[in-house]
């Protein structure tokens, strides 16, 4: 979408059916909840780095709880290959740096405007251990945010836009 010379995406995992399979709506509540890790993250001050880890670690906790490998950060960078959100401005992946000039993480300021886009991607893997329901499953929801000095520090845009919530993509579908 572009506004005003500025631009920005927004991805949303829908099932190919009206209905998500068990499989799929564990693995599709399993990104809501890194989502939600990595916006309780997000406020002034904090980084993208931080909020990666919050994602990273709740993917990690809800890998081990279904079943797959041990949740360990080698296989969610298997499963999770891509960076948490990136910058929004004049593109939809705007340019600039996520390092400062000391090499340290980029503090966030109020009004800064970036993505939020944990996925998780299970891709036939040989080497590792999980059910065969979850084989093939790929799950991603992209939001836009803006960093804010008021409570939670964060606001999701265009919120309403499109449905997150598997029931009311459940809904949509049928």
């Amino acid at each position: 979408a572009v506004a005003g010379g500025y631009a920005a995406d927004l991805s949303r995992t829908f099932p190919l059916g009206e209905r998500f399979d068990t499989a799929q709506r564990q693995i599709y509540e399993l990104v809501l909840q890194a989502r939600a890790a990595a916006l309780a993250s997000l406020h002034p001050g904090s980084t993208l780095v931080a909020a990666e880890d919050a994602a990273r670690q709740a993917f990690a906790a809800g890998l081990e709880e279904l079943g797959v490998g041990g949740g360990e950060g080698a296989l969610v960078e298997r499963l999770f290959p891509h960076r948490i959100g990136h910058w929004i401005g004049l593109e939809a992946h705007d340019g600039g740096p996520y390092l400062d000039a000391a090499g340290q993480a980029r503090p966030l300021r109020a009004g800064m405007v970036l993505t939020i886009e944990p996925g998780l991607y299970f891709r036939r893997l040989a080497s590792v251990s999980m059910p065969a329901a979850y084989q093939g499953v790929a799950v991603r929801v992209e939001d836009t945010v803006v960093i804010c000095d008021e409570e939670p520090g964060f606001r999701v845009l265009g919120e309403g836009i499109a449905p997150r919530d598997a029931a009311d993509i459940e809904a949509l579908r049928s």
